[in-house]
């Protein structure tokens, strides 16, 4: 039966912890996905938050929907929340005073999103699924900037985060041309948005699932393809957008399709 586990691993799956940079604070999640929360569209990530050392409960969010995603400031003291269902919220981790909840430009019926601090903690840049990605002022929760207002039909985007030293951020595209799928990773200057380079090349579809940094941020390393014959990785330089070189990889499947 163990590899049928990866089929039910999201039911079966327990609360975990996850402590603050500061310390001084324990997060935990649980996802409710019971087959009455299914039934009556219920289902819900939630997160509650407690004081590491005395143990005390401080304040609970519930995230519509499964895989809520949470993400602690630098300094411990804000917290991001977001989900399938829902906007990015802001939250003040002491009080659990929610401080801003970051909407961008238009309601679409679908309101998924995710959101990451940048390493300094003074932006948070949001991707909305349907709706673009925008930057915004991690303190007084006001948009900076709209970096792509996505509307139907148009181009798919995924943020990719930060580098290590907060200098960009990385956005991968795809745009339909005919019948074929244009991929490209945007880098993006990390206080001001505007566009530093724009990485393309053959084998980087689905480049967006396989993405790491050097802890200088001076380097990605990107992997994507179609098949297991046609996968593969590449490193990036940064500051320049050269392609430095590429590697073989290997994709292989499951019996069951959730394993890659």
């Amino acid at each position: 039966l163990f590899p049928y586990t990866t089929l039910f691993r999201s039911y079966l799956r327990k609360e975990y912890a996850t402590w603050s940079p500061s310390g001084t604070t324990i997060l935990t999640s649980k996802m409710d996905m019971s087959i009455k929360a299914a039934i009556l569209d219920d289902e819900k990530t939630i997160i509650r938050v407690w004081c590491a050392r005395t143990g005390q409960f401080k304040f609970d969010v519930k995230i519509k929907g499964p895989f809520g995603r949470t993400q602690f400031s630098s300094d411990g003291k804000l917290l991001l929340t977001s989900g399938w269902y829902e906007d990015v919220r802001l939250w003040d981790v002491e009080t659990g005073r929610l401080r801003a909840t970051f909407t961008p430009w238009r309601s679409v019926v679908f309101a998924g999103s995710s959101g990451e601090f940048s390493p300094d903690g003074k932006s948070v840049v949001v991707h909305s699924y349907q709706r673009g990605i925008c930057v915004y002022d991690a303190v007084s929760g006001l948009l900076k900037t709209t970096v792509h207002a996505t509307g139907f039909g148009e181009d798919n985007f995924s943020l990719l985060g930060f580098s290590p030293d907060g200098k960009v951020f990385a956005i991968y595209r795809e745009h339909l041309k005919g019948f074929r799928t244009i991929t490209s990773i945007e880098l993006r200057d990390g206080e001001t948005s505007e566009l530093k380079a724009t990485l393309t090349g053959r084998k980087m579809l689905a480049a967006a699932q396989q993405v790491a940094w050097t802890s200088d941020g001076q380097t990605l390393i990107t992997g994507g393809g179609t098949s297991s014959k046609s996968f593969e990785g590449k490193i990036w330089d940064v500051a320049t957008g050269r392609l430095k070189a590429t590697f073989p990889m290997v994709l292989t499947y499951s019996r069951i399709p959730f394993d890659f």
